[in-house]
């Protein structure tokens, strides 16, 4: 014991005293034990009725997806806000307008149809393809004024002339509208054929935003499947008409023709719009034809003279 080695060894030990005040291994259990069945009581006690379990949110998601789904975007309206005139509509009672202004694009579409006020029920139908037992949502926006009687957008199963009703929407009878007002109905379609009529009487009316989707939710106004309208371009299943921007003519491209068409006085003076150039076949049809050098058919070839002493044409050769 008086070895230095094991004294040296013996000072690097702690005392009884210096452990006096530390805990025990089996207090250590004892406390891990409490601190246990105190977390398990705690967790127990939660209410978690408030949240969402695991299913209910694949459940919600889910049902998200399918509500989104079913509110297909795409207009099966042709020619919903007349653009291109009055094509895709038949009318009745008389004739609308379309126009368009500043007031219709802050609202959205830029275009729309003009009822002036008449006694006379004035109206526009289109037939539209849907598909029997398919929820459909139609909304539309109206402005109407100097009422003394209505708007109106109905909707017919099949044939309008049996009178089977989707629905009927008036504005108020004699009462002018606050500015635009916006209407949105959901229907079932009955058949594969519907019958949309959208009209006036004795009221000053114009209807815009006219939106027919697939789907229970209103869809944000978009033009039909295939189309591309503006005031120079319109693009739908008829064809291609690219309007001049310095006269009333246009270029028509359609299965029946390749043709452009202007305003062309007759024997009287008075303009009449009249085809001025059709390919037909291979062959192109001009009203007049304006060449600026030369004109090459072979085998002549037409140069212009202009000399102080010939002016004309001077036909020549024109075999390479």
């Amino acid at each position: 014991m008086s070895n230095s080695s094991f004294q040296n060894t013996m000072d690097e030990k702690a005392n009884s005293e210096e452990l006096g005040d530390k805990v025990s291994k089996e207090e250590l259990d004892q406390k891990s034990e409490e601190d246990k069945a105190y977390t398990d009581d705690k967790v127990d006690n939660i209410d978690f009725s408030p949240y969402a379990t695991k299913s209910e949110l694949i459940q919600s998601t889910d049902s998200f997806d399918f509500k989104i789904s079913k509110s297909n975007g795409t207009n099966l309206i042709n020619n919903s806000v007349g653009y291109s005139d009055l094509d895709f509509w038949y009318t009745g009672g008389g004739t609308p307008e379309t126009i368009q202004n500043n007031e219709l694009k802050k609202i959205g579409a830029g275009s729309g149809f003009h009822f002036t006020k008449s006694t006379d029920w004035v109206n526009l139908y289109q037939d539209i393809k849907v598909n029997a037992g398919q929820e459909y949502t139609m909304s539309w926006h109206v402005k109407a004024t100097n009422s003394e009687n209505r708007a109106y957008v109905v909707v017919y199963n099949g044939d309008m002339n049996d009178d089977r009703r989707a629905f009927s929407q008036y504005t108020d009878t004699g009462v002018d509208t606050e500015g635009y007002e916006y209407y949105s109905v959901t229907f079932i379609a009955q058949e594969d054929d519907i019958t949309l009529r959208v009209g006036s009487n004795d009221a000053d009316t114009i209807f815009t935003n006219l939106m027919l989707n697939e789907g229970d939710s209103p869809r944000q106004w978009s033009m039909a499947h295939g189309e591309i309208y503006n005031t120079n371009v319109k693009i739908d299943m008829n064809g291609i008409k690219v309007n001049s921007s310095n006269s009333k003519g246009y270029t028509s491209i359609t299965p029946e023709e390749f043709a452009g068409y202007d305003e062309v006085a007759d024997d009287d003076g008075d303009l009449q719009m009249e085809k001025v150039f059709t390919v037909n076949g291979s062959t192109t049809e001009v009203k007049a034809l304006q060449a600026e050098k030369e004109i090459n058919i072979k085998p002549v070839k037409m140069v212009v003279v202009d000399s102080p002493t010939i002016k004309g044409l001077a036909f020549i050769p024109s075999i390479d």
